[in-house]
């Protein structure tokens, strides 16, 4: 028993004592900051972002001789991203130079034990000897952002990951080994101001190129009909916005949210159809609820702040016309006069607003 007790000890004892050398790399890139416009259609480049790595080595012989590697999204905000590695400078032998080596966040990675190619693209290196000359290295990179990148208008900093497969030893062949790892994650960090930018656009029925919301003729309809289904006399569309930052819009009425065929002037009963506009949340116009009725009307400009919501995706706010009127009025016999056409223009802009404004929910 004490035999055996004694033998255990020493197992003990020499298990602990396992050391295993690892090989690897250390160190980080910033670039300076940059605006980027996200609806630039040539995306924005940021040339020259310099990272310096420092390569592993272990107490005694053990060093790492080679690094294969490639840049990774950290997450899928910068997807689309493109990092081309421009140069390698070090007392090292390099191959993959040229190359776009970064790769989304949901891509899948290159295979570093299949040889370089352009579907297969990451940087080999190749460290000359034990010299201290051979430790550091300096990659120079050129990074190009996408369009639409989803990036809010305020100070933000894009961040990747920098992923290696490296072997080391003491040169010889002898207790060879392989690791693989992320260089300080999120290593490759660069500030980013991003424009406050919009674009919006129109989903609907047009007139040639027109935003056009059109009720059809209306001469012998009667209000009384109008009034009582007024799904069937509602027109709409869309208006997309997507915007970096929240966004301000304003909505008004040229002829006062009535459709008239005077190119002038205050028409007069039968000279007009009312209606009213739904948008943001928010309703203008004139709502009768009687054939020859008095309407609740709200004539004042629309404004409201809408948040960015959907971001570079877009916020899709429908535009809703609803007729109040038809030409025939059933209960004051006050028939609309006979024209081509009764129309009037609305109004929409919108416009971004500064990083700091949030907005509602629009």
């Amino acid at each position: 028993m004490r035999f055996c007790a004694q033998m255990m000890a020493i197992f003990a004892f020499l298990a602990s004592g396992v050391v295993y050398a690892e090989c690897g790399m250390t160190g980080s890139a910033t670039g300076a900051t940059f605006w980027y416009d996200p609806f630039n259609p040539t995306g924005t480049s940021l040339t020259q972002i310099n990272m310096t790595l420092t390569r592993r080595n272990d107490p005694g012989a053990d060093r790492t001789n080679t690094v294969d590697f490639y840049i990774k999204a950290a997450n899928s905000s910068a997807n689309g991203t493109a990092i081309v590695v421009d140069l390698v400078t070090g007392q090292v032998n390099v191959t993959g130079q040229g190359s776009d080596i970064f790769y989304n966040s949901n891509e899948t990675p290159p295979n570093l034990t299949q040889a370089i190619t352009s579907t297969n693209a990451y940087v080999h290196v190749d460290f000359t000897g034990a010299n201290e000359g051979s430790d550091v290295i300096n990659v120079s990179m050129t990074v190009t952002l996408p369009t639409n990148l989803n990036l809010s208008a305020s100070n933000s900093n894009l961040s990747f990951d920098l992923v290696y497969n490296c072997t080391g030893g003491t040169g010889q062949g002898n207790n060879s080994y392989t690791s693989t790892g992320i260089v300080n994650p999120s290593s490759i960090t660069f500030p980013v101001r991003v424009l406050s930018a919009l674009r919006a656009s129109w989903q609907g029925p047009l007139a040639g190129t027109v935003p056009t919301l059109d009720f059809g003729e209306l001469g012998t309809t009667q209000t009384s009909t109008v009034i009582s289904n007024q799904p069937a006399w509602t027109r709409s569309g869309n208006v997309l916005v997507q915007s970096s930052s929240a966004y301000s819009v304003t909505m008004s009425s040229q002829n006062g949210y009535q459709m008239t065929y005077l190119a002038s002037g205050v028409p007069a009963a039968n000279q007009r159809l009312w209606y009213k506009a739904n948008f943001v949340g928010l309703t203008r116009g004139h709502t009768l609820t009687a054939p020859g009725g008095s309407p609740t009307s709200n004539l004042t400009t629309l404004s409201k702040t809408c948040q960015r919501g959907n971001g570079i995706a877009g916020n899709t706010h429908p535009l809703e016309v609803v007729l109040q009127e038809g030409g025939l009025n059933n209960t004051t016999n006050v028939n609309k006069l006979v024209s081509p056409n009764y129309s009037d223009t609305i109004n929409v802009t919108i416009a971004p607003e500064v990083a700091s404004v949030v907005g509602t929910t629009c």
